[in-house]
């Protein structure tokens, strides 16, 4: 029986944050593992939706623990199950569905890019009209934490961009998000 959304940290000190905090608020219940302890990705089928969040792997690596959870992301897919990508989570989603992923022409780490400025995310007009942004502004800043980057293919859809990496919210089929920034941080 379906009845958790699993939410899948590639790294300890990453945790789900607020979305942690919205799913205990509103009595969700949901599964975390920790892949970099060696916990297993377990099989999407049991679960209603999946996260998958961020970390110091590259979806490019092609180690045991990036094989598996690639085929993982690939099985959401073909399910057509909802899916969130975060930094990690959203590179993973791209290449599993076909994309890309290479080195970013700026490391976008912090609050401020190198000029200084707060980094920030600008809806596309896709973006404008997709139900995970209703509501919000269409100018948004944002915290980065990555060195790498995505290429889409001509079949996912780009609904945010940014000044130094243009590729920075995606949506692949009707139900896949992936991320880029770190929406999720909480105070220490």
């Amino acid at each position: 029986m379906q009845k958790e959304i699993l939410l899948v940290k590639n790294n300890t000190d990453e945790g789900p944050g607020l979305l942690e905090e919205l799913l205990t608020e509103r009595n969700i219940s949901y599964h975390i593992v920790d892949l970099q302890i060696g916990q297993p990705f377990p099989e999407v089928i049991n679960y209603k939706a999946v996260v998958v969040l961020g970390g110091p792997d590259s979806a490019n690596d092609g180690n045991e623990k990036m094989v598996i959870e690639l085929n993982r992301i690939r099985e959401v897919l073909a399910s057509n199950k909802p899916y969130l990508g975060i930094c990690l989570g959203l590179q993973t989603l791209v290449k599993a569905g076909g994309g890309k992923v290479v080195k970013s022409l700026v490391k976008e780490i912090g609050l401020r890019g190198p000029d200084g400025q707060y980094f920030s995310v600008e809806l596309t007009d896709q973006g404008k009209i997709d139900p995970l942004f209703r509501g919000l502004e269409h100018s948004l800043n944002v915290f980065h934490l990555h060195g790498e980057t995505v290429e889409l293919t001509k079949d996912m859809t780009l609904l945010a961009t940014g000044q130094f990496c243009t590729n920075q919210v995606v949506k692949v089929g009707s139900n896949a998000y992936g991320i880029q920034c770190h929406f999720e941080l909480t105070s220490p």
